[in-house]
């Protein structure tokens, strides 16, 4: 009975502390914690750029879309007919954009303006027009900043991201890597999420998903899977709801386990792994 109690205690401790984490990490991506906290000098701020240095359209067959920031944040949304549309706030010297072949590349970068009383890094922001109906490549590669992209069911959507929350709505497969930020998913076939803090939130799986989070919660409502999956954490809980006829194989070193139903017969595995926190199924 001791040991029950000290597991449960030191469960809501590490969890308390990863929400802790989650939150500081929170404020620092939006600037709200102050600079001295971080080492970072006083006198440095931050602003979105609202000069428009780049607004084309590009027309062809692109199989391949990239956009690349340092600072600024990156939005994917419908566009009004078969083209892509493309529109950047920004440094106009830091801006390229080249379509070669069936490749639209991006680049915006973030420009720090020196001011008597300081140093103010003003943040670029990047808008890309797609067709809803796009079913090629969409890469985005941020190292500060928010990324959002709305529906494309037959896009392959690969995301590479420092610091900031990313945001699908719905793809082919999305591949995403989050070094400190929540993602969230809402419709995907094939998932592959990595996250060092932060916390994993999608909708619907249809098909596969490999998720690994490092310090953060992992919440899958429905994981329609139809071949072996794997979900692990080192640090949070793991909640996954409607799941069809698979073996779910869980195991967690610190925490409780809660599966409602279990078919051991079945040829689809679903393997839960946990360092510290719980594991819920609720099929």
């Amino acid at each position: 009975m001791k040991n029950r109690k000290l597991l449960i205690f030191l469960v809501i401790l590490l969890s308390v502390v990863c929400a802790a984490l989650i939150a500081v990490m929170v404020l620092a991506i939006n600037n709200k914690l102050s600079p001295v906290i971080f080492n970072v000098s006083p006198h440095v701020s931050f602003e979105e750029i609202d000069t428009l240095v780049w607004d084309e359209t590009y027309s062809g067959d692109f199989t391949d879309i990239s956009a690349k920031t340092d600072y600024g944040n990156i939005n994917i949304r419908h566009a009004d007919d078969e083209n892509i549309r493309v529109v950047i706030y920004g440094d106009a010297d830091k801006t390229t954009v080249t379509a070669e072949k069936n490749h639209l590349r991006i680049t915006a970068n973030h420009k720090t303006r020196v001011e008597f009383f300081g140093a103010i890094t003003r943040e670029a922001k990047t808008e890309i027009y797609v067709p809803e109906s796009y079913a090629g490549r969409i890469t985005l590669i941020n190292d500060a900043g928010e990324i959002t992209a709305d529906s494309y069911p037959a896009a392959s959507i690969e995301i590479e991201q420092d610091a900031g929350n990313t945001t699908l709505q719905t793809a082919q497969t999305a591949t995403v890597t989050v070094h400190a930020g929540n993602v969230k998913i809402g419709t995907v076939a094939d998932a592959a999420v990595t996250c060092d803090l932060g916390n994993i939130n999608i909708d619907t799986v249809t098909d596969v998903m490999h998720l690994h989070n490092d310090c953060g919660n992992i919440d899958v409502k429905n994981a329609n899977i139809k071949k072996d999956s794997v979900v692990s954490n080192n640090l949070g809980n793991i909640d996954i709801g409607k799941t069809g006829r698979v073996f779910i194989d869980a195991h967690t070193s610190l925490g409780n386990t809660n599966i409602r139903s279990n078919d051991r017969k079945s040829d689809i595995t679903l393997t839960l792994t946990n360092d510290c926190g719980n594991i819920t199924v609720k099929n």
